[in-house]
């Protein structure tokens, strides 16, 4: 079948713009489902719930919140559909909500590589009230004195900063936040991410949460960036699933082209080995699976990660988005080990066959073929890619075709999210940009909150709207 696929990007100046986040996009949200909630399934794709676990939860490095979405066209060749974006899909409500919060990230000017890629943001409705909560990090270091914060939402709206005493006021290079059920008590609970730390919260009936990272076993050393839970031997307790960067030196001094100080990229640094823990339904207490799992036995330079059914056989699988290396695709063998099947599965590399900066991470079903597809962004040289599934299980990029090429600019992206911001029942795409090499060329003016170092990097977000056929206006 024929499919044409037309997204215009409707994102203006008159909306948000992310400076320094990190390279790779979601927090978690809580589904029952191997898929999320918003991907639409045929009775050819029939989904089993399975009791006290969530198959997959996606944590990424910025938040990606899934918007439930309706059916689409169910024709063969959809409609051309025609959006006028007489006003802006988004205001900016910040002073309303009372929150208050400046992202720091420490001396910029020592050029220490994780000062460039953090952090994330997370959603959590930690106290069960029916509001979600903003769980917000800080990259300065440990004793930076610039902690996380934890914003609770009131009925009206509002939000009021309970950090203190919450458990989760911890300062240090934090990256990412992935957030799931780990004791099966019905109360989210926190993993953190970052340079040199993973640390772990539980959390205590929504009065505060404790850090538990020692006693459950999670001794992950390294710098990880993006983690997900996940059931992925399905015996109804949470997993975690942890990607890690690259063997960073801080020793290790870098220049751009014209000679000056500038951070580092991945290349010259050994890729990290992911890890995958499996949860012994104990007292909170992890099993380091990773080796005999099979994912350390492929490294890579993980930015971004998703757990999803990838093959359809209901055991959730796992996608790493990998900077610079081809990304890598973890299938699923039901018996607690993990294939390696990106490649096989057209999911390693884009149409020319090339790798890219692999970087956020957002998934849905696109075209409302009832299959999951993948976006994912890279750096502003480059183009950001679409990877369409069909037949099942196997994937194509399809950028060019979806439209996706045709921005008049771009950015180099870091979190993306597929989500039907405007109600029309197809998915729409947004990722938030940042440059990682100083450029007095990035369209960003007016933003007189930016540390004056980090104007050179700011970049404005963008968003993609999905009109289901034409051209890109």
């Amino acid at each position: 079948m024929n499919r044409n696929f037309v997204f215009k990007n409707v994102l203006t100046d008159d909306c948000l713009f992310h400076t320094n986040s990190s390279r790779s996009n979601s927090d978690n949200l809580f589904d029952p489902l191997p898929y999320p909630s918003h991907f639409r399934v045929t009775p050819e794709h029939p989904l089993k719930q399975k009791p006290n676990a969530t198959h997959c939860i996606f944590g990424l490095l910025c938040l990606i919140l899934f918007i439930g979405t309706g059916c689409g066209n169910q024709s063969s060749e959809p409609s051309v559909k025609t959006k006028q974006k007489s006003q802006a899909l988004f205001i900016d409500n910040t002073v309303k909500t009372n929150i208050e919060f400046r992202h720091q990230a420490g001396n910029p000017h020592d050029y220490f590589m994780p000062r460039d890629m953090g952090s994330g943001v997370g959603l959590i409705d930690y106290n069960l009230d029916g509001l979600l909560d903003i769980y917000l990090l800080q990259n300065a270091g440990p004793d930076s004195g610039f902690k996380n914060q934890l914003y609770r939402q009131n009925h009206d709206g509002a939000f009021e900063n309970v950090s203190n005493q919450s458990g989760l006021d911890i300062d240090g290079y934090n990256m990412g936040v992935a957030i799931g059920d780990i004791s099966n008590d019905g109360y989210p609970d926190v993993l953190v991410t970052g340079y040199q730390s993973t640390r772990l919260f539980l959390n205590q009936q929504g009065k505060r949460f404790v850090e538990v990272s020692q006693s459950s076993n999670i001794n992950n050393k390294g710098w990880s960036t993006s983690a997900s839970f996940l059931d992925f031997d399905r015996d109804g307790w949470l997993d975690i699933v942890i990607a890690n960067y690259v063997e960073y030196a801080p020793t290790e001094l870098c220049h751009g082209s014209d000679g000056k100080p500038e951070f580092c990229g991945p290349d010259g640094f050994p890729s990290a080995t992911s890890k995958l823990y499996r949860n012994t339904g104990k007292n909170a207490v992890f099993e380091d699976v990773s080796i005999d799992s099979g994912l350390a036995m492929h490294p890579g330079p993980g930015l971004g990660v998703v757990c999803l059914d990838f093959d359809g056989d209901h055991w959730p699988d796992i996608f790493f988005a990998d900077d610079a290396r081809p990304n890598r695709l973890f299938i699923n063998q039901q018996n607690g080990k993990y294939k390696e099947e990106a490649l096989k599965r057209g999911l390693a590399l884009d149409a020319m066959g090339q790798t890219k900066a692999n970087m956020g991470v957002a998934v849905g079903d696109i075209d409302n073929n009832g299959m999951v597809d993948l976006f994912v962004t890279h750096l502003a040289t480059e183009r950001h890619n679409l990877w369409h599934q069909e037949p099942p299980g196997f994937f194509t990029d399809r950028t060019a075709s979806f439209g996706l090429n045709q921005s008049a600019w771009r950015g180099t992206g870091f979190g993306a999210v597929m989500a039907d911001f405007d109600n029309d029942t197809d998915l729409d795409i947004a990722f938030v940009n940042g440059d990682i090499r100083a450029s007095s060329g990035n369209p960003v003016t007016g933003q007189s909150k930016i540390d004056p170092f980090w104007m050179n990097y700011a970049q404005r977000n963008q968003l993609f709207s999905n009109n289901g056929g034409g051209a890109i206006q």
